[in-house]
């Protein structure tokens, strides 16, 4: 039997407060985490989800009929995506290990690199997330919508965030 969760995601957008649900399932999450190829993925591929699973799919309509409903432009409607995506908490323990400079040998770095690169499905389920998780997300989230996307990273700063803009 698959365990399930919901997550209910929140925006205060223009001054009203919104609502998302959706239902997430351990054995998707136990597929993204345990994934062999982690380590050595680039950050593009972590927007991509398995053929097997809708869950961005869903969400992204969700979003999309929320915007059509509040009669929303399209860039207010990626607006309203992103408000969704960035009001799932910040994860604190996770960046404090990430950021962290003891891990100074191979081994320590590649299990790093691991615990830092995370698909958006294993975000959504555990509700929590550092700016690499949030970016991740938001650009499946963006791509969905049919926007084009980069990954802004800046090494010195250990921070990412998400460039976006409308394909025309």
């Amino acid at each position: 039997m698959l365990f399930r969760s919901q997550i209910i995601l929140n925006c205060s957008y223009n001054g009203e407060q919104l609502t998302i649900q959706e239902d997430l399932y351990q054995s998707i999450d136990e597929y993204y985490s345990s994934n062999p190829k982690k380590r050595f993925m680039s950050y593009g591929s972590y927007v991509e989800s398995a053929q097997e699973d809708n869950t961005i799919q869903e969400l992204t309509q969700k979003i999309e009929e929320m915007g059509d409903e509040l009669k929303l432009t399209d860039d207010e409607t990626m607006d309203l995506a992103t408000c969704f995506v960035q009001t799932i908490p910040y994860d604190a323990e996770k960046a404090k290990v990430i950021l962290s400079d003891k891990a100074e040998d191979k081994v320590e770095k590649a299990a790093k690199r691991e615990y830092l690169d995370r698909f958006p499905y294993e975000t959504l389920y555990d509700n929590k997330g550092i700016c690499t998780d949030k970016v991740y997300l938001e650009m499946a989230i963006l791509k969905e919508m049919g926007y084009g996307t980069a990954i802004l990273t800046f090494d010195k700063e250990k921070h990412m965030a998400a460039d976006r803009k409308s394909v025309v």
